[in-house]
């Protein structure tokens, strides 16, 4: 019955040459948990229909495995969607579970973003608890007051951990709380091999995801303007307190995001002992964007960045004119 309703709306909205009603209508069910028309690349029938029938996923139409190219990474998972056709290009165990590390601040910044009604936020944490757990912070001062963009980019650029706490407690009044909305999310989006047990990524063995299910949170959080912002920035000074600036780990490990078919343009980077080295990435080819999750590259912080390196690998071989010049997406 559900299904049938979205569809009657969704066809209705189509049929609308107002495009404020279209909007707002988009809107309406956005607060209903399901991906709004506006918030899509493509808006045609076909393209709504198959959200309806498949949740926010992407077409299989031609996918590339490991024996298809001649692709040597680091990664022992990964997948590469072009977002502007909503078509997985290539894939390497995408639907094994593994542990994101720090990717998950990218759903701790989406619901941060979902969430937040003030303007600004108080840091809380225990630093004595973080130093031991090895976790990364991004540099607060405990009951410092700071401006909720600053609790947001100190999230995603430094991957603070002392920021997703803050974030978390200030919003939803305790972490355990906030993971719940983590969770609600993941399930409206169809991210059926998705749970998460914290707002870090530091490991639980119960917390866990695959690539396909981080493709399809990167894929519906750039569709917000402010996330598509934080998730691009290179870097960011605070805007209260005592002035921070910090830098995108991704960036940072790149020697350039310039490519020789197009540009990386944003990114979030992860790690932990037992997830490895893991990498969530959006580029463009200056006609299509892609996004890219390759996850459990064995390495660390001091030895070689795989997960940065299988990313420049990747985009160059998939967006070079030789091989799209080759590839017709349906």
């Amino acid at each position: 019955m559900y299904k049938k309703l979205m569809s009657a709306l969704i066809v209705t909205f189509l049929l609308i040459e107002n495009s404020f009603i279209v909007q707002a209508a988009a809107a309406r069910i956005e607060d209903m948990m399901f991906p709004a028309p506006a918030s899509l690349y493509r808006t045609d029938i076909d393209e709504l229909l198959f959200i309806l029938e498949n949740g926010f996923g992407f077409k299989e139409n031609q996918v590339l495995f490991d024996d298809d190219v001649e692709l040597d990474i680091y990664s022992s998972y990964a997948i590469l969607v072009n977002l502007t056709t909503n078509e997985v290009v290539y894939e390497r165990n995408a639907d094994i579970r593994a542990y994101p590390a720090s990717l998950t601040k990218m759903m701790t910044v989406l619901i941060g973003l979902q969430n937040a009604t003030q303007d600004t936020m108080t840091v809380n944490v225990d630093f004595n608890e973080l130093l031991v757990a090895g976790a990364a912070v991004a540099g607060f001062s405990n009951y410092e007051v700071v401006a909720t963009k600053d609790m947001l980019m100190a999230t995603m650029l430094p991957s603070g951990a002392d920021a997703a706490l803050s974030l978390a407690e200030e919003i939803a009044g305790s972490e355990a709380a906030f993971v719940e909305l983590m969770n609600q999310k993941a399930d409206a989006l169809g991210m059926e091999e998705t749970h998460f047990t914290n707002v870090t990524g530091l490991h639980d063995d119960d917390h866990y995801t695959t690539a396909r299910d981080m493709a399809i949170l990167v894929k519906f959080a750039l569709r917000n303007p402010e996330f598509r912002e934080i998730f691009s920035a290179k870097s960011y000074t605070t805007q209260m307190g005592n002035p921070l600036t910090f830098t995108s780990r991704m960036f940072d490990r790149m020697p350039s995001p310039v490519l020789a078919g197009g540009e990386i343009l944003g990114g979030k980077t992860g790690y932990t002992w037992e997830a490895f080295l893991c990498l969530a990435s959006y580029a463009t080819d200056g006609e299509n964007e892609y996004a890219l999750v390759t996850m459990h590259a064995e390495g660390g912080p001091r030895t070689p960045q795989f997960h940065v390196m299988d990313a420049l690998n990747i985009y160059e071989y998939f967006l070079s004119k030789d091989f799209t010049n080759k590839m017709t997406f349906n």
